[in-house]
């Protein structure tokens, strides 16, 4: 009589999925890195440095460079999950039918898509460090260090919680889409109107009323404040930015038991 053996626990599948991914994604390393690195950068060099030479002013304290960095962060963590789970979680499921073979093993749907999350959260921590680190040196270059806080070694750990609710909202966007096309509502309709008015460009204080509150529950806007907050302390944020850690220990959860329910939807019919 053959022997049943349980499955491995939770944890081991769940790595067994990150790993999967980051041998995949290591093999194109370069070709899959630069883009997420070189957009927030080449964005902080252009108007951060380019415009903020003429905003002599900047805003608040802060130069216009220094200002806008902690919204390049956040735009670095939530493009780099938003594109995995949407164009990357597409061709995994439909063109390469990766999902299939990987729910041939011990893994259920669960497993498979938590763990595209947390993999999603290391490639947003992995991304922020780098461009934090390329924001210091834009810091030490411009004269910025002076209002660094040392709390912006933690900017990566709110990288990773960006990446994970990201993640969870591409799962959304892709266990609905029929055609890879259709993300360009997603990205282009979606997420970049959010990186402009979510606090990165200008403070969301500035917008009328009724745009600003649409901006205040935007989730990209309490990622930037609580980066803010790290990069230099409370004085350079918004009055309620105790606020944004639980706003993201909230919302992070839930969007990712709900994506996982959609996008199980789909491929367990």
């Amino acid at each position: 009589m053959t022997e049943l053996r349980r499955p491995p626990p939770r944890t081991a599948r769940l790595l067994a999925v990150v790993r999967r991914h980051w041998v995949v994604y290591s093999s194109t390393f370069l070709a899959n890195a630069l883009p997420a690195f070189l957009e927030p950068v080449l964005f902080l060099t252009a108007v951060g440095l380019g415009l903020g030479s003429y905003v002599r002013e900047g805003v608040g304290d802060l130069p216009l460079g220094a200002f806008m960095g902690p919204g390049a962060l956040a735009m670095t963590a939530m493009f780099t999950a938003a594109f995995e789970t949407s164009y990357g979680t597409f061709v995994r499921l439909v063109y390469q039918k990766t999902y299939d073979g990987m729910l041939a093993t011990p893994l259920t749907p669960a497993d498979v898509f938590l763990g595209e999350l947390c993999w999603c959260g290391l490639k947003g921590l992995l991304f922020t460090s780098v461009v934090l680190a390329v924001f210091s040196a834009f810091a030490l270059a411009n004269g910025w260090t002076a209002v660094l806080r040392p709390t912006a070694l933690l900017v990566p750990l709110v990288g990773f919680a960006c990446s994970f609710l990201f993640g969870a909202l591409g799962l959304h966007v892709s266990a609905v889409t029929r055609n890879m096309a259709n993300f360009n509502f997603f990205i282009t309709g979606a997420l970049t109107p959010m990186s402009l008015f979510s606090g990165m460009v200008f403070p969301v204080s500035d917008l009328p009323p009724g745009l600003r509150e649409l901006a205040y529950a935007l989730p990209l806007f309490h990622v930037t404040e609580l980066n803010r907050l790290l990069l230099y302390g409370p004085g350079a944020c918004v009055d309620f930015v105790w606020v944004c850690p639980l706003y993201l220990a909230l919302a992070a959860p839930l969007l990712a038991a709900s994506g996982l329910r959609a996008i199980t939807r789909r491929i367990v019919r």
